[in-house]
């Protein structure tokens, strides 16, 4: 990171992960405080903002920690003196505010070096080894201080959510909007701007990957797939990749406000900071259902019966990781030693977003 504060925590904040790398930010930086301003990316996936509040809060806790390195925090070391979660009513957007002034709390600096050393790791485990039960609670044990939860999956509880986590790709790829936001993540060397989006080295492709998404990026083949209900293949291969993974780590948070949704953030960031310590690679994996709470936002995403289908798929994935009618999903982290990635998608320089849109808020549902 660079040495001068001012950089150091800009850059910090933006090294933060999002989904399909879109920095769905702006950053504020004042005498006494640190602002994280959520931008809508536009995507179907990030249903009510609920994904760009998680990015949110893992670029808070990026800036919380650098603030704490370079003697600058003025909260304290829980959760919740880290940051302040409300909404821009003037800009109608969520803002993460992280109060600065003369603080260091070396318990949040020593996390300092990590940042710039997590990254997302695609590869392929050929033997995936079980993960050890300690790695599991050591993980678990950073994520409680936020309310939220690491779910551990493995062996024959993974195969057993695999059917419907393949499912939901599969409907994702034949949806007309998910299929053009999926592939407009993607970013070709040589070809395409690489400040954000997914660096297509990243995602560990060989060559025969590549032929199939010439082919799998057009439209009118999806549509005409979609025609026949067809595209299961799509399916399979993620299930493939699931079931011969060392592990599935899946990281909830108890609330679903948009508070809930930055807390969840700063712990996923917290868990895959230790992860990163431990040595792990993880790869990231959100189903379309994932930051769904209803069956009614799905249809809205998806129309009637494909929304209806994905619902009953959220519902059996809830039941087996043994989720409680408050717990949110935040993100699913697949886990392996399979060595270092290939390629590391890079951020914008300036730390702008592309897209101005005003963000959405966040629906609290009401207690049922």
């Amino acid at each position: 990171l660079p040495a001068r504060f001012e950089e150091a925590i800009t850059v910090a904040a933006g090294y933060a992960p999002s989904g399909g790398n879109a920095q769905p930010w702006t950053f504020e930086l004042t005498a006494d405080s640190f602002v994280v301003r959520a931008v809508a990316p536009g995507v179907g996936m990030d249903i009510k903002g609920r994904g760009t509040a998680v990015a949110c809060g893992a670029a808070a806790l990026n800036a919380a920690i650098v603030a704490a390195d370079h003697h600058r925090h003025d909260g304290g070391t829980a959760p919740a003196d880290l940051a302040t979660t409300t909404i821009d009513l003037d800009r109608g957007a969520l803002a993460v505010t992280i109060p600065l002034g003369d603080r260091r709390y070396p318990e949040l600096a020593e996390l300092a070096p990590l940042i710039t050393k997590r990254v997302t790791n695609r590869r392929a485990d050929r033997r995936p080894n079980p993960i050890d039960d300690a790695v599991v609670d050591c993980l678990a044990a950073v994520a409680e201080p936020w309310q939220a939860t690491v779910h551990h999956l493995a062996g024959e509880r993974l195969a057993a959510l695999a059917p419907a986590w393949a499912e939901a790709d599969r409907l994702r790829f034949l949806d007309p909007r998910l299929h053009r936001e999926m592939f407009g993540e993607l970013r070709r060397p040589g070809r395409d701007p690489l400040a954000d989006g997914l660096d297509e080295r990243t995602m560990e492709w060989d060559r025969s990957d590549l032929a199939k998404l010439a082919i799998l990026r057009r439209a009118d083949v999806a549509d005409r797939l979609r025609a026949w209900d067809a595209g299961h293949q799509v399916g399979r291969q993620t299930a493939t990749h699931l079931q011969a993974a060392a592990g599935l780590m899946i990281v909830t948070v108890a609330g679903s406000g948009p508070d809930d949704y930055v807390r969840g953030g700063m712990a996923l960031q917290r868990v895959w900071l230790e992860a990163t310590r431990l040595r792990l690679g993880l790869q990231p994996m959100s189903p379309v259902f994932g930051y769904a709470q209803s069956r009614r936002e799905l249809t809205e995403l998806l129309g009637d019966r494909a929304g209806a289908a994905l619902d009953e798929h959220r519902r059996q994935v809830d039941e087996l990781i043994g989720l409680g009618a408050d717990d949110r999903f935040i993100l699913a982290l697949r886990v392996h030693r399979a060595g270092p990635p290939s390629a590391i998608s890079d951020r914008r320089p300036d730390r702008q977003p592309i897209n101005l849109e005003p963000l959405p808020l966040v629906e609290r549902q009401p207690a049922t």
